[in-house]
């Protein structure tokens, strides 16, 4: 009998290593997967959010930044009369109903590598994501959604600029 315990032991000890074995594998290639993976998460600092279709949601204290660093391409996703109204400085204009016509003239001007941060009203607006979708399809491979849009960016007093549509100056 003891030495029936004793095999027994000894399966449950290999049973085990080899689980651990296999455990230890599959998590290896999952790392080494999202390693190279261009959807993989970094495994080191903070998640970003995905909002559908590769998407990321950038906060008020990165827009900040990028646009004081003059980096990236800023499009506001509202309507033409509110673009006229105002918008974040150097931000062009692209909205989902203008999207077919005013795209077209970007292709020459703005390459496929460029970061494009879109917004539109707040937080309940789609527009932007819609926007970014449609960028996506594009082509355009950096593409980021700031979600607290044109309200949050007022709200926190940031400069702010009105004028007319790209679209109405030639034409």
């Amino acid at each position: 009998m003891k030495g029936r315990s004793s095999s027994d032991s000894s399966r449950l000890y290999a049973t085990l290593r080899r689980g651990v074995w296999i455990c230890f594998a599959a998590s290896s290639l999952g790392i080494l997967v999202n390693a190279v993976s261009p959807r993989g998460i970094p495994l080191l600092g903070p998640v970003p959010l995905r909002v559908g279709n590769g998407v990321e949601e950038i906060p008020l204290e990165e827009v900040w930044a990028l646009h004081k660093e003059g980096r990236g391409v800023f499009v506001d996703a509202r309507s033409a009369k509110e673009y006229r109204v105002g918008h974040i400085p150097r931000a062009l204009w692209l909205s989902p109903d203008a999207f077919e016509e005013t795209v077209s003239s970007w292709k020459d001007l703005i390459p496929p590598e460029t970061l494009l941060i879109t917004y539109c009203g707040g937080e309940g607006c789609e527009s932007s994501r819609d926007v970014a979708a449609l960028l996506i399809e594009e082509g355009y491979r950096r593409v980021k959604v700031f979600f607290g849009g044109w309200e949050q960016w007022k709200r926190a007093g940031y400069p702010v600029e009105n004028g007319s549509t790209a679209r109405e100056d030639s034409g």
